[in-house]
């Protein structure tokens, strides 16, 4: 290829050099001017023609070395894989190849004990998506293959089917405790994670969100965690060496936020968002007071922090978060069926927009008739949400559900009927509705009785 390559550029420069020199001993008994003019135009044709027959050269130079590239990386490719395969079957042969993974945990962490390698164990339910996508990509990238089989001494923790045969006649309750040890004995909040351990059970490092890693990342992770870098003990070593280093406290807490690392993230989000002597700005403690307060509320369920956090903020200038607070506040009370919060947070948010908006009156209504007895007061919300949008289906929906709590079924019935007139969507659902309560009001003349109405 490169001689064929050779031969192209030399015929190209020879009959490159030949224009020119045509061009330079072009003579005729013409004028001098019209000779001069003659001159000029030839020599600006043959140049072009010199100049395409250069681009020529380039372009098919450019093809040859490319082509001459690739046949030569699919060669190296071809013996890099060939090389591959020849250690897995090495390994395989002299039984080192430990995959696919046999070991419980504590089984790798007895063989650690005598072969001093670290125990690499992975935290798995094979019923999920994400350990499946880690089973069948990340363990079956015969480079992992390798480099685990070689520097660790591998385990798995597979909640989701039978224990291997080496856990033997173990009970179900020591079986339970041999699969929890690992998952609670080291705090791992998600699956699939990997873990690192010493021969001595302590934690070297670990790896949550598996499934994310190509080959070649999850790799250059373990070595790193391996010769002591990155790790989260060294990255907490560097920030408390510079406290007042704001990079290096957000690579410390990212860190804490990937393991979950509960008490620390805390502490860490109260540091920043009331102390100011660790370099932050007012807009980072102001970040931190949020994320603070979120976590807590979120986590514990405490409502006292994040209320404190939304009577902290101005009404002004941070408008949009104190009313994105107020209704997570309200739906937290929701889920718990509060209905004496739900109504103070109802209260709370109409005071604060000032605007008595259909669409949240609609529901104040709604809440107040599901988890209360409370329909005149309903009746009144979602009466006045229908002169603002006289034809919403949704707000017939709730005031016809209203009705059939006040035992008025002739008017659930009309107003579940305006429902389905004017509902464009879910049309099968407010027929079902009317059906519902005509057949209500039918059971109830058959019975002779009023009984209190079954909410469906």
């Amino acid at each position: 290829m490169k001689r064929r390559l050779k031969e192209l550029r030399s015929v190209v420069s020879n009959i490159v050099i030949s224009v020119i020199a045509r061009s330079r001993k072009a003579t005729t008994k013409q004028s001098p001017d019209l000779k001069t003019r003659s001159r000029s135009f030839s020599h600006k044709r043959l140049l072009g023609r010199a100049k395409a027959l250069l681009a020529m050269t380039l372009i098919l130079a450019f093809i040859f070395s490319s082509e001459s590239l690739l046949a030569q990386k699919k060669k190296k490719n071809k013996s890099n894989d060939k090389a591959t395969i020849d250690t897995i079957n090495a390994l395989n042969a002299r039984h080192e190849l430990q995959l696919p993974i046999k070991k419980f945990w504590d089984e790798a962490l007895r063989i650690s004990q005598k072969s001093h390698r670290p125990v690499l164990a992975f935290n798995v339910d094979y019923a999920d998506a994400n350990s499946i996508k880690v089973r069948d990509n990340l363990l079956r990238n015969a480079e992992v293959m390798i480099y685990l089989s070689k520097n660790f001494e591998l385990a798995v923790n597979d909640f989701s089917v039978d224990p291997p045969p080496t856990v033997g006649f173990d009970s179900l309750r020591n079986l339970g405790m041999r699969l929890d040890g690992l998952e609670k004995g080291y705090n791992i909040v998600s699956r699939p994670t990997a873990i690192i351990l010493n021969s001595d059970g302590s934690e070297i490092e670990r790896i949550p969100n598996l499934e994310t890693y190509s080959g070649e990342q999850f790799i250059k992770a373990l070595k790193e965690f391996l010769a002591g870098k990155n790790t989260v003990q060294t990255l907490r070593k560097e920030y408390w060496d510079d406290p007042k280093n704001l990079d290096k406290h957000k690579l410390y807490l990212d860190r804490l936020m990937e393991r979950f690392d509960y008490d620390s993230i805390v502490f860490h989000y109260s540091l920043l968002s009331t102390n100011p002597n660790y370099g932050q700005t007012p807009s980072v403690m102001k970040e931190a007071a949020a994320a603070y307060a979120y976590l807590r509320f979120k986590q514990e369920g405490n409502v006292d922090v994040l209320k404190q956090w939304i009577f902290s903020l101005d009404k002004h200038n941070d408008s949009t978060l104190i009313l994105a607070g107020l209704q997570d506040l309200l739906e937290y009370y929701q889920g718990r069926k509060k209905i004496d919060s739900i109504i103070v947070s109802y209260d709370r948010i109409l005071k604060f927009t000032g605007v008595r908006d259909h669409g949240l009156l609609n529901n104040f209504a709604w809440d107040l008739s599901n988890f209360s007895t409370q329909y005149d007061s309903a009746l009144s919300l979602v009466n006045e949400a229908l002169l603002k949008d006289p034809k919403n289906p949704n707000y017939y929906d709730t005031k016809s559900f209203i009705d059939y709590g006040r035992k008025d079924y002739d008017a659930a019935i009309v107003d579940a009927k305006f429902a389905l007139k004017y509902g464009q969507e879910d049309k099968q659902y407010f027929k079902e509705r009317v059906e519902f309560y005509e057949k209500e009001k039918k059971r109830i003349l058959i019975e002779g009785a009023n009984p209190s109405p079954s909410k469906e």
